[in-house]
């Protein structure tokens, strides 16, 4: 028997909601920061916390834009 993602109702359409999210939040930053852009900072922001929900994400990527904007 194979049990994956197709017996876990949700669970795709989840996963690729959040994987668009995520994406979308990297071209801010880059778009917002340029060549001060640091990919491991960004996936430490992303991946600092855990599985957490997306609002959350969000404002946690948008606030480190912010404070790295402001650190010239």
């Amino acid at each position: 028997m194979v049990v994956g993602r197709a017996s876990i109702g949700g669970a795709g359409a989840g996963s690729k909601s959040g994987a668009l999210e995520i994406f979308a939040l990297r071209r801010e930053a880059e778009q917002a920061l340029g060549d001060r852009f640091d990919i491991r900072q960004f996936h430490q922001q992303v991946l600092g916390d855990g599985i957490v929900p997306l609002q959350y994400l969000r404002e946690r990527v948008q606030g480190w834009i912010a404070r790295s904007r402001a650190a010239k």
